[in-house]
């Protein structure tokens, strides 16, 4: 028989791993070897805790790579972490001014913003620069990431973009919409009709003589996500219209991409 301490020990390695394969299956572990957590980065003037004075503050919070495949790991992450560094780093000039580092780029902001209250000695508008990332979807072949990024130093609105990352899941590359498309011409046709349809514009009625692609024929987005039920394309503002008429996204069913997309690429 077992005794009580034995039945306790046993008790205990199970709770162990039952918690590990738990988390595994949260972080996406059951659709390949590369697993996500989050990472968070926060940093604010001191002053900030007073409601009644003005504020700046950075913060982020993005996923992070991790697996027993460094390589793929280090590839996505430094994919990711350096379109984070040009989201985050608002008032760089110059890309070379970019710091390497999460706490400089924070540093450069603070600066930058206490020169303007020495410049103009009442100046109230808070700053704040941020970025939301995650996981939109993971198959043992595909990963696609979304990193939604907010500015504001004052004006009419703040500044939003969406990047969007797909990944190989096995090597780590970037892939781009012609890695999975067969024929470009048919794909454009496709998106152009749900363009189309989204914003109510006619068959036949040019597409640049209705307020979009600033009299420019119609093109691809340059963000798309691999989802679950399709392909998620996203035009950020400014993109294809004014800021006041938002982003434009929509998703086309993977049915509808027969014959244009290998779908052996993404399942």
């Amino acid at each position: 028989m077992l005794t009580k301490n034995r039945l306790i020990l046993l008790l205990f390695i199970s709770i162990i791993f039952v918690a590990i394969w738990y988390k595994g299956m949260l972080l996406g572990g059951s659709k390949g070897d590369v697993v996500f957590e989050n990472q968070t980065f926060f940093r604010q003037l001191d002053q900030c805790w007073i409601d009644s004075i003005p504020c700046a503050l950075v913060k982020t919070t993005f996923p992070r790579a991790i697996g027993p495949s460094a390589s793929v790991c280090e590839k996505i992450n430094d994919s990711i972490f350096y379109h984070l560094r040009f989201s985050l780093a608002f008032f760089a000039a110059m890309v070379d001014e970019i710091p390497d580092d999460l706490d400089g780029i924070a540093a450069q902001l603070f600066e930058e913003y206490r020169a303007m209250q020495a410049y103009q000695s009442n100046y109230f508008i808070p700053w704040e620069v941020s970025t939301q990332g995650k996981v939109l979807f993971q198959s043992a072949k595909v990963i696609s990431i979304q990193l939604d990024n907010y500015a504001f130093a004052g004006g009419a609105h703040p500044s939003t973009n969406t990047t969007i990352l797909n990944f190989d899941a096995e090597s780590g590359n970037i892939l781009r919409i012609n890695d999975f498309v067969t024929n470009q011409e048919e794909l454009q046709k496709v998106v152009e009709t749900a363009f189309r349809e989204l914003h109510d514009i006619k068959p036949g009625s040019p597409v640049k003589r209705s307020e979009f692609f600033w009299g420019e024929p119609f093109h691809l987005p340059d963000n798309f996500a691999i989802m679950e039920s399709g392909v998620y394309f996203f035009y950020n503002p400014y993109e294809v219209a004014a800021y006041a008429a938002r982003p434009t996204d929509f998703t086309i069913p993977y049915k509808e991409l027969e014959g244009i997309l290998e779908k052996k690429r993404i399942f």
